[in-house]
């Protein structure tokens, strides 16, 4: 076995005691002093015959502009190459003042060498979706980031890139326009959208390319509405524009005093320009007039706002809370009455109460501690009837028992102004403190499901959004996901005691 540590050498004049002691003294590789030692005992000589690879290497030190083409930042590799030592390599590394290279940043400079020139990627990113560039390089997003910025290329914004995305999509699917017309007469813009796959606004906005007037269509859900009402009172009308001039009521009753407003969620939405207060200023018009109403969501459930229909009419089954059983609620019984017969669901309460009309549960009340005002004790978190029934002096019951048995100092309650005014809780004590400002909602295209903003508040947007910014306000980050907002009417705050 060859021993590097054992071998006395002459090296350029010097004697050294072993080959391992000349590569420390002269910081010369072990390969290069072999070249150039001659061997204090001539026995020696054949000892490292045919020991270990011989690679070319200078037989000086190496210039700047050398280690510059050679040191790709693997230490080792230059240094074989160069003929020096590690310690050597990164002394010259130092007096030439060459940057040292991280392990990252050399497996980021050996990946960009299939990086293609500038106009190419530049057309590329301009007219094709991130995921058919990364496919054709066959990368992955962080290298084309990195690309983009060395050739400082401004990167587009999410909404951009989604943009590029489903429009080469829709290119591939879309129909000719004979096609589409044709399909037109016998479907619906919501047939059509299942059959193609897109949203109803796609579909919307190929009709209109091919000179179609969509202005005077109506979703079907609105019609069978319509239809609806019509069963139960003939007097209902459609499409009236002269109570609340210019706006619109899409199906109107002069007799019962009630009006209802059927919103698309996408062109009720800031998308198409509704602003903030465009369903509050109807409601207001309409309450001027005397007239009640009710904002529906295309997103809202059929059948509980027929429900709510009927008991606006006063033609539901009647029950009288005079003949009901009182009693509190496990939560599980509670939160399956609030999700099968109240608008907007379930809430999590502390206090549940409901009455009993024989065995049927007909009307519940859930009360918690005040959420958003901590000026109030308890809050009232849910009144909810039977979607059958209307039960007479229901609510005035529940309050009564739950300010005897649980003695409230203060109490707080919210009247969804899109359903009504909350006008019985005025006749259960409590007092009409003011009207919020219009809140509002969340929804994608895709979905056509509206959320809550509090679910998309600003610091809970990194772990629901695929792209976010810091940078960006909660709308800005939501808008550049694709999302719009819609906004309701605003909510009547009652508080007890008056």
């Amino acid at each position: 076995m060859t021993n590097y540590s054992s071998t006395p050498i002459i090296l350029r004049g010097a004697r050294y005691d072993s080959i391992k002691k000349a590569m420390e003294d002269t910081g010369l590789s072990r390969y290069l002093i072999k070249k150039e030692a001659e061997y204090v005992y001539p026995e020696d000589a054949g000892k490292f015959a045919n020991s270990g690879a011989t690679p070319k290497v200078p037989d000086r030190l190496p210039n700047r502009d050398e280690l510059i083409s050679t040191y790709t930042g693997n230490v080792r590799k230059a240094a074989r190459a160069l003929g020096v030592t590690e310690r050597v390599l990164k002394d010259l590394l130092d007096e030439y003042s060459i940057p040292r290279i991280s392990r990252s940043e050399a497996l980021i400079l050996k990946s960009d060498e299939s990086k293609p020139p500038k106009e190419e990627l530049e057309r590329l990113y301009s007219e094709s979706s991130v995921a058919e560039i990364l496919e054709h390089y066959g990368i992955n997003h962080r290298k084309l980031t990195r690309w983009l910025d060395s050739y400082s290329i401004p990167r587009r914004s999410h909404g951009e890139t989604a943009s590029i995305k489903h429009r080469v999509r829709h290119e591939r699917i879309r129909p000719d326009c004979d096609s589409l017309c044709d399909a037109y007469t016998r479907k619906s813009i919501h047939e059509l959208s299942l059959e193609y796959g897109v949203d109803k606004y796609t579909i919307s906005g190929w009709l209109k390319e091919c000179g179609i007037d969509i202005s005077t269509q109506r979703s079907r859900a609105e019609l069978e509405l319509y239809e609806y009402c019509q069963s139960l009172d003939p007097s209902f009308i459609r499409g009236d524009r002269e109570l609340i001039s210019p706006y619109e009521i899409d199906i109107l009753s002069h007799e019962r005093g009630l009006a209802i407003e059927y919103c698309g969620l996408y062109w009720h939405s800031d998308a198409v320009g509704k602003t903030k207060g465009y369903h509050r200023d109807k409601y207001l018009k309409c309450r001027e007039l005397g007239y009640q109403l009710i904002t529906v969501f295309e997103s809202d459930d059929p059948g509980k706002v027929r429900a709510l229909i009927r008991t606006m009419l006063g033609i539901n089954l009647r029950v009288w809370a005079r003949k009901t059983k009182i009693r509190e609620l496990e939560p599980r019984v509670a939160h399956e009455f609030h999700r099968a017969h109240h608008l907007a669901g379930t809430v999590g309460a502390r206090v549940h109460i409901g009455l009993y009309h024989g065995n049927e549960l007909v009307m519940v009340g859930s009360f918690g501690r005040a959420q958003h005002n901590s000026g109030y004790e308890w809050e009232c978190a849910r009144m909810t009837s039977h979607t059958e029934y209307t039960t007479v002096g229901g609510a005035s019951k529940i309050f009564r028992y739950f300010f005897d048995t649980h003695r409230p100092g203060s109490c707080i309650t919210y009247a969804d102004l899109r359903f009504g005014e909350g006008r019985v809780y005025e006749h259960c004590g409590f007092k009409r403190l003011e009207d919020s400002e219009p809140n509002y909602f969340y929804f994608h295209p895709n979905e056509m499901i509206p959320w809550s903003r509090v679910k998309f508040q600003k610091h809970k947007l990194p772990g629901l959004l695929e792209n976010f910014d810091p940078e960006l306000t909660e709308h800005a980050n939501m808008k550049a996901n694709g999302y719009h907002r819609i906004w309701d009417c605003g909510n009547a705050v009652y508080v007890y005691p008056e």
